[in-house]
């Protein structure tokens, strides 16, 4: 039996989507298409806009949702919004001020060093209140603090933080990285009141290669991709409808679900937490953090974090360490080390994020061979 605690990396496809697959058989007609089929798959996008709709609570006419390739391309669109409103305006992109969190997902630190590069001033803060604030001015233009961070599952003061910001700097776009908060915690963007959000469809058990963007209505649509007038002319393409039809089905899921699930999720967490923390040179560095229900970074003294996982996987228990250079080679996570790590303790960090749907009994085998790992890796080093 293969015990998958890696959630976070992807949820893996819910069943309540799965089983709805054979019935999606609109979803493979063109939705701009104005016979029958197509607006068959029109109905299944709009249905899910609206489902993702209510489990965000991003009510139309505040706000709108675009349909895009992932959290990426939502990422890289929010952050250029700034660069393309100056050159459409006539600015200097010397003139663009960006403030970005050191905790970031390279899909926004990646776009953030590309503008910094083509003239912007960005700076980069830890990810609190205070020294995020003390960077913004009155003539800032962007600033991205994500929600939740992906490794650590520390929860971020994003509110506390724009209601700061709209006393200094009221004209300034306000985004936030919500791919993992969404279906692991409530939200909602109405009493949130950020300007753009990011959401992901494969975290939450819909299909990869479908995310959303959340835009405060009245911002201007400064699209990079073009071509024609999808997702109101934000998002040129032909839509992914099995995709985002996916996205409607999980959204729905999380909707009747989400309180027990949270419940859930905590449990195991704190289940595998509780009992390997109990072993010898085994720690949680951020037990005491704000964090998701479903996520925790645990810490093994001595022991190299990447070679436990890949132990762990031999085992069938599937888990993940920090970020990874384009070789392959396991560098020392930059958010765990911005979190206060340093680089040895970092790289003996392992994550385990938990779906909703896992089971105690499943967490129980996962813990004993964790355990087993331990004992013959350090047998070798004897």
């Amino acid at each position: 039996m293969r015990i998958y605690l890696d959630a976070n990396a992807t949820y893996g496809g819910l069943r309540d989507v799965l089983e709805q697959v054979p019935h999606l058989s609109g979803a493979v007609h063109n939705p701009s298409a104005i016979h029958s089929a197509g607006q068959k798959a029109r109905a299944l996008i709009e249905q899910s806009r609206h489902s993702l709709r209510e489990l965000i609570n991003a009510p139309q006419g505040d706000y709108e949702l675009f349909f895009t390739s992932g959290a990426t391309e939502s990422n890289n669109l929010a952050l250029y919004l700034p660069f393309w409103q100056a050159l459409n305006g006539r600015k200097k992109i010397q003139d663009l001020e960006y403030v970005i969190s050191t905790v970031e997902h390279p899909s926004v630190l990646e776009p953030a060093a590309r503008l910094k590069a083509l003239g912007a001033k960005v700076t980069l803060c830890a990810p609190t209140v205070e020294a995020m604030m003390s960077a913004v001015s009155p003539t800032t233009n962007f600033i991205s603090l994500m929600y939740a961070n992906n490794e650590t599952g520390i929860l971020y003061p994003v509110d506390l933080l724009l209601s700061e910001v709209r006393g200094l700097a009221p004209q300034a776009l306000i985004h936030t990285d919500a791919v993992q908060v969404v279906g692991r915690l409530p939200v909602s963007l109405r009493d949130l009141g950020v300007d753009l959000l990011t959401i992901s469809g494969h975290k939450i058990g819909a299909f990869p290669g479908v995310g959303a963007l959340v835009v405060r209505d009245g911002i201007d649509n400064q699209a990079t991709i073009l071509g024609g007038a999808q997702e109101k002319r934000w998002r040129a393409g032909t839509e992914n409808v099995p995709g985002i039809a996916s996205f409607g089905l999980a959204s729905r899921h999380h909707l009747e679900h989400l309180a027990d699930n949270v419940t859930r999720m905590a449990e195991r967490r704190d289940q595998l937490e509780a009992e390997l923390c109990e072993l010898g040179g085994v720690s949680s560095p951020f037990c005491h953090e704000q964090r998701l229900p479903n996520t925790t970074m645990l810490r093994f003294e001595g022991v190299d974090a990447s070679d436990l996982v890949v132990a762990l996987d031999l085992e069938g228990v599937c888990a993940s360490t920090g970020s990874a250079c384009s070789s392959g080679k396991p560098l020392p996570s930059t958010v765990l080390t911005a979190c206060g790590l340093s680089e040895q303790e970092a790289a003996e960090c392992v994550r385990f994020s938990f779906r909703a749907d896992a089971e105690k009994q499943e967490v129980t085998e996962a813990i004993s061979r964790i355990r087993l790992c331990l004992e013959r890796m350090k047998e070798v080093e004897q």
